[in-house]
Parts: C-alpha cells; sequence; structure tokens
C-alpha cells in the first residue's frame, strides 16, 4: 500500500487516503490529468431530465455458465465496452428534447434516446 501510495503521490499528487474507493481515485487523476472542462464542461441535469434519463438508461444482471452445443458461435460482449469507448465520443453536453423523431436521420442523433 506504501508503494502504491508513493506511486500515486509522485505521478499524480493526489493522496490516496482521501478516496473511499478506486473508481473514486482514477476519477480523480483523470479529471486531474487528461479531462478538458473548457472543450467538453461537464452538465448537471435538473432532476426532471436525470429522472428521465435514469429512467431509459439502465442494467441488467450477468448470468455465468458454461454452454455445451454443436456449432456454437461465441461473442464477446466485454470487449464491445472498450471499444466503443475508444472508437465514439461520449456522450454529453446539455440535452437537447425532441418531441417527434419520425423525420430525424438516425446518423444525426446522439446521445440518450
Amino acid at each position: 500500500m506504501l508503494k502504491a501510495e508513493d506511486i500515486h503521490w509522485s505521478k499524480f499528487q493526489i493522496d490516496t487516503e482521501d478516496p473511499m474507493t478506486l473508481s473514486v481515485l482514477a476519477m480523480r487523476i483523470f479529471r486531474q490529468n487528461s479531462y478538458n472542462y473548457k472543450n467538453f464542461p461537464i452538465h448537471i441535469p435538473n432532476r426532471n431530465v436525470d429522472t428521465f434519463i435514469r429512467h431509459g438508461h439502465y442494467g441488467g444482471h450477468t448470468d455465468v455458465y458454461k454452454p455445451f452445443a454443436e456449432d456454437l458461435y461465441y461473442y464477446d460482449v466485454n470487449s464491445l465496452y472498450p471499444f466503443v469507448m475508444k472508437e465514439f465520443t461520449m456522450p454529453g453536453g446539455v440535452p437537447v428534447w425532441r418531441k417527434n423523431l419520425e423525420e430525424v436521420e438516425l446518423d444525426t442523433l446522439f446521445g440518450f434516446f
């Protein structure tokens, strides 16, 4: 632990005693060293917008089992997340409300729907 603390302090000037989780520590390092607030500000939505997004954006469950079959196809879904993070921009900014999406080109849509 002391060696890890020394590394974090010498590289990032971040005290590892303050963050409660590794995710918080990673976010602090990212915001301090990589994130550009001027080019991509963080928008904090109001309660209604936040609730709307949360009702449509949720996770599922994970099952682990050994499949047995012949001519079985295997899809590595875990590799999908890093690929998408590398290749596509993260949705962000101030949400734009669109009531009628029937005539909107799908290629122009971006974010949560």
